[in-house]
């Protein structure tokens, strides 16, 4: 049996209003029903059933019990999906005869899972103790979805964790119903995105895991998908890496989950902008992302000053000189504390997780989203290639008209040439699965250090600005207003560095070739040199 269902965090404050709820009074088809569970999860010492993507469960309720064997939840933007299986036992104790036959008669994939000698060595790992409310409603759209509030707690060992969330369990109808109800209920009650599922914080609170960030998974197309199915795949692929970070923006210290949400973002605004005009994202919806964006983008700024660009300036001066640089480190590493915590309380935020819904709603609800089209809804492998090479072309031009003038360029020049480079190198990622990668990669080589250099004359200039920033802020005469211009002075002189480096960067990437398909009708063949030719 597969299961759907939307998982919210409510404050235990929230409660009363929330069972005061109209659209619970009006929408629920009989009173809500309540009930006392038990869950006891077991799993063998080295914990082989969450090694292998399963989990197990006895539940309790009054005086019957429930064995229950569930895939591991797979989750993004608050959805969780998973197959489960269920059979009666007579007590707190699996009885796995009856319930492993049934998985191996539903799921051979599943059953190839369930090693014998994992279930031999079972143990009880952790329990939880839930006051369970639930309401069946008949949605005005068509659909039902019972909608659950758990109020609990988790035990593994002594350890106890409270938990108060709302579930939202599709039973019939569409999966955008979950959204839409979910934000229907944001705009009277502070949801946020829950955290994971009961298991996976039972299992957390068992054996704590170090919060890390998550890079950008690979994406996976098909020649034969349509250009709208492409455009999916590569949003939910941008989604979730702007998700699996959240938790250590709001948790962790460490800057690179800020760094990889805010490249989640910008490669999910990018992916936007690809495939405009063919798909438009709402205006509100751009306005939220640009909010987002900056939040993190002010972080990310900071750091880079305080724990990169200041740190490299004071190691080359002078050994006498590098404890004078200590005032202005202090001062940095304070502001990128400061710009660290507004990201946190801007990602804890119920305007975050109602942006995150919205636009998981948004890539659900697709009639909202495409006028029909018969390029759009094509599904020719040759045409979703072409038009890949259609973008990836005119990618490629318009940075090499940027680039035609990066001796004498401005710094806006160069920032807008580094934004093109950006959006070129993640296009060629998003389509990196249908390319050559013997044709891809020397190419790709020669646009990463075009990128990295740009990258590093930015970082020289945002740090400029904040520098200048502090020295107004400080009073005039003081020691850290001429520690700011002396750190200003010397990264001028890395930039005249780098300015010589982008030009043998661009040397190299002006004369790559972009060619990322095999040989064949769809080959796309851009020599940049001819480019060059053309503007003589």
């Amino acid at each position: 049996m597969k299961e759907v269902e939307l998982k919210l965090q409510l404050p235990v404050e929230g409660v009363a209003a929330f069972r005061s709820l109209d659209i619970l009074k009006r929408q629920a088809s009989r009173r809500p029903r309540t009930v006392a569970i038990k869950n006891t999860y077991f799993d063998s010492p080295d914990m082989q059933l969450r090694t292998h993507g399963l989990e197990l469960q006895v539940q309790q309720v009054e005086n019957a019990w429930t064995q229950i064997l569930k895939t591991t939840d797979q989750a993004c933007a608050g959805l969780y999906w998973h197959r489960q299986w269920k059979t009666a036992v007579s007590g707190n104790h699996p009885e796995l005869t009856s319930l492993l036959a049934q998985v191996a008669w539903e799921s051979a994939e599943i059953a190839t899972r369930c090693n014998p000698e994992f279930f031999k060595r079972l143990v009880p790992v952790f329990t939880s103790v839930v006051q369970r409310t639930v309401w069946t409603l008949h949605l005005t759209g068509g659909g039902s979805v019972n909608v659950v509030l758990d109020r609990g707690k988790l035990q593994a060992k002594r350890k106890r964790e409270p938990f108060c969330e709302i579930r939202l369990k599709l039973k019939n109808g569409e999966v955008t119903n979950l959204f839409d109800l979910a934000l229907q209920l944001m705009d009277h009650l502070p949801l946020r995105i829950g955290k994971g599922g009961e298991a996976e914080r039972g299992y957390e609170l068992l054996v704590p895991t170090p919060i890390s960030f998550a890079k950008a998974q690979p994406v996976k197309l098909a020649a034969n998908l349509s250009v709208e199915s492409c455009f999916m795949r590569i949003a939910w692929n941008c989604l979730a890496q702007i998700q699996d970070n959240q938790h250590g923006v709001i948790e962790s210290i460490d800057p690179e989950s800020v760094h990889q949400m805010r490249v989640g973002l910008r490669r999910l605004r990018s992916a936007v902008r690809l495939f405009s005009p063919t798909i438009q994202l709402p205006p509100e919806m751009h306005e939220e992302l640009e909010w987002l964006g900056e939040a993190l983008g002010n972080a990310r700024d900071a750091d880079v000053l305080a724990n990169s660009t200041l740190p490299s300036l004071a190691s080359a001066s002078s050994s006498a000189s590098v404890q004078s640089w200590t005032p202005l480190l202090r001062a940095a590493t304070l502001r990128a504390r400061v710009t660290r915590q507004d990201a946190a309380a801007v990602v804890a935020s119920v305007r975050y997780s109602r942006l995150i819904l919205s636009i998981a709603a948004w890539l659900y609800a697709r009639h909202e989203r495409l006028p029909p089209s018969r390029s759009v809804q094509a599904t020719h492998g040759e045409t979703l290639k072409k038009w890949a090479a259609s973008r990836l072309e005119k990618l490629q031009t318009q940075l090499l008209k940027l680039g035609v003038r990066q001796k004498k360029s401005s710094m806006t020049e160069r920032h807008r040439m580094r934004i093109a480079a950006k959006e070129l190198r993640y296009a060629l990622e998003f389509f990196e699965s249908m390319c050559s990668t013997r044709r891809l990669q020397p190419y790709l080589k020669c646009l990463v250090a075009l990128q990295d250099v740009l990258g590093r004359l930015n970082d020289c200039s945002v740090a400029d600005k904040l520098l200048d920033r502090m020295v107004k802020a400080c009073k005039p005469g003081s020691a850290m207003a001429s520690l700011s211009r002396k750190a200003r002075k010397k990264l001028a002189y890395g930039d005249r560095d780098d300015k010589h480096k982008l030009q043998k960067c661009w040397r190299h990437f002006r004369c790559a070739k972009l060619s990322p398909w095999n040989a064949g009708p769809e080959k796309l063949i851009v020599a940049s040199d001819r480019f060059q030719d053309s503007l003589v």
